[in-house]
């Protein structure tokens, strides 16, 4: 079963991850990119 946990195949990945949680806003979803895509632009 799918549990919608975040998968990152590279340590870049998560290094880029970690600094945006980090230096960003405490506001964050994980998606799966079709439905990242299907969304209008801010």
């Amino acid at each position: 079963a799918e549990r919608r946990i975040p998968c990152f195949t590279s340590l870049d990945t998560a290094r880029a991850v970690v600094e945006a949680l980090v230096n960003g806003s405490q506001i964050y979803s994980a998606q799966p990119l079709p439905d990242y895509r299907r969304k209008e632009p801010a």
